[in-house]
């Protein structure tokens, strides 16, 4: 019997990203990974975003699925795109990211050699220039198989970002999950452990962390925020 492969679904929130979005998508829609699903959520934007993202859907229909909604906040428009995905994993992309050709089909194998609930990878920062101004190396000395429950304390050092993060969406749907996490999107990625050790079961999560051969996604730092609520 055939195994069906599975899919991972892409979530990009959009606000006025004008200037940024060609870039984001162009690395989403490029990803080595071929069985991935780009849900971009248009979240009420005012400028040229909306006009981009059509683009993007008529090049790449068998890719991009375009939704618009009535501005409501980053993390609401994460959750709109999760009721969308159908992907067996899903990843957070913003829209004024963009990531390594292999940083996705990276993440997935990691995945599913440990089945893992979540995969981190490191993080690069740039500026408007493309300099790099960070590395975010995330957990450099720990195995590539980690334990939640066994190594919880080092997870203090984890960046909250959503983009680095790759996650089981069966894992990610859990109902006291969901309204901690992607609600409100921690401030700490050390929260989030928190409330994983607080459910029922399973307390033993499997997370696995680059080993530094992944592709870095890579950060624009900019002072507007990708999807602000009126």
């Amino acid at each position: 019997m055939t195994q069906i492969p599975s899919k991972v679904s892409i979530i990009v929130p959009v606000y006025n990203v004008e200037n940024y979005l060609t870039k984001c998508l162009g690395s989403l829609v490029g990803q080595s990974l071929q069985n991935i699903e780009i849900i971009v959520v248009n979240d009420g934007s005012k400028d040229r975003s909306e006009e981009i993202i059509q683009q993007y859907a008529r090049d790449y229909p068998e890719k991009i699925k375009a939704f618009n909604k009535e501005n409501g906040g980053l993390s609401d428009a994460r959750n709109f795109g999760i009721d969308k995905a159908t992907g067996d994993y899903i990843g957070f992309v913003d829209s004024d990211d963009y990531v390594t050709e292999m940083m996705f089909e990276e993440m997935l194998l990691l995945a599913e050699k440990h089945q893992a609930k979540m995969v981190i990878c490191n993080i690069r920062k740039v500026d408007e220039n493309g300099k790099v101004t960070q590395n975010l190396t995330q957990l450099p000395n720990m195995p590539e198989k980690i334990i939640l429950e066994n190594n919880f304390s080092v997870f203090a050092d984890i960046s909250y970002f959503a983009c680095n993060k790759l996650f089981k969406k069966n894992f990610l749907l859990r109902k006291d999950l969901r309204k901690a996490f992607i609600l409100k999107i921690y401030s700490s990625f050390l929260s989030f452990c928190l409330s994983v050790m607080r459910l029922r079961r399973p307390r033993t999560i499997i997370i696995s962390i680059s080993s530094g051969q992944i592709p870095l996604p890579e950060l624009i730092q900019r002072k507007g925020l990708i999807c602000l609520r009126r």
